[in-house]
């Protein structure tokens, strides 16, 4: 075999296997097979949370959380832990995390209808080091060639990005009577990237020009980039 593996106790029942620690043999039905000793494994961290957190019904948040120990390595993957007493529809996501400082943030999810409270210094998870070498080698690598592999399915701009057909909205107004704001006025410089904003967004296919009684005005709002949406 080329591959490491562990295999279980009620395997080697079942198999009748014999494990000679002498020559570091198993045997599996009158076949041994070479098994080495593994290195020593470091046991995780608990991770416990800051601050007393409510989470909203089918949402999810970057928890500030602390680790109970502290790593030689500067990243860490935190996993759920089975003895955490999270309400029923909080699940913890597995995350790839900085360990150098401490604090450890870690994404918890509310899946449920109803708020949920995560109180201060609950147990969240465990966050168990990551070992750099296999890290770089082993898993990017494969990511690497997954991303070549389906690259069409990633944009390389805005334009590229389009509406989709699988999913329709439609909002139950009932009989409220439509709202109707009136326009704002605009300097001219602004109108300019306004109607390049829309321009772009009819490109993409994102928006349509309509004739409705419910009107509301454009708002051009800056991003840190620079750039207006």
């Amino acid at each position: 075999m080329e591959d490491q593996c562990l295999l279980g106790l009620d395997y080697m029942l079942s198999m009748g296997c014999e494990l000679n620690f002498c020559s570091m043999t198993l045997k599996v039905r009158g076949k041994s097979v070479l098994v080495t000793a593994a290195r020593h494994t470091r046991f995780g961290g608990e991770v416990r949370v800051l601050r007393t957190t409510v989470i909203p019904p089918r949402s999810e948040l970057l928890l500030r959380c602390r680790a109970s120990r502290s790593f030689d390595s500067n990243l860490g993957v935190v996993e759920p832990d089975v003895r955490s007493k999270a309400n029923a529809g909080v699940m913890v996501g597995r995350t790839l995390v900085e360990t150098s400082g401490s604090e450890v943030p870690d994404v918890v999810a509310n899946i449920s209808r109803e708020p949920q409270k995560i109180k201060e210094g609950e147990l969240v998870g465990l966050c168990q080091e990551v070992d750099h070498e296999w890290y770089q080698w082993k898993a990017l690598s494969p990511l690497r060639e997954l991303l070549v592999e389906f690259a069409d399915n990633f944009s390389t701009s805005d334009l590229e990005l389009e509406c989709t057909d699988m999913v329709e909205l439609s909002i139950d107004t009932g009989d409220h009577r439509p709202i109707k704001q009136p326009a704002r006025r605009m300097a001219p410089a602004q109108r300019q990237e306004m109607e390049k904003v829309m321009e772009n967004l009819r490109s993409q296919g994102v928006i349509e020009k309509s004739s409705s009684p419910w009107t509301s005005a454009v708002v051009l709002v800056r991003k840190k980039d620079g750039s207006v949406r």
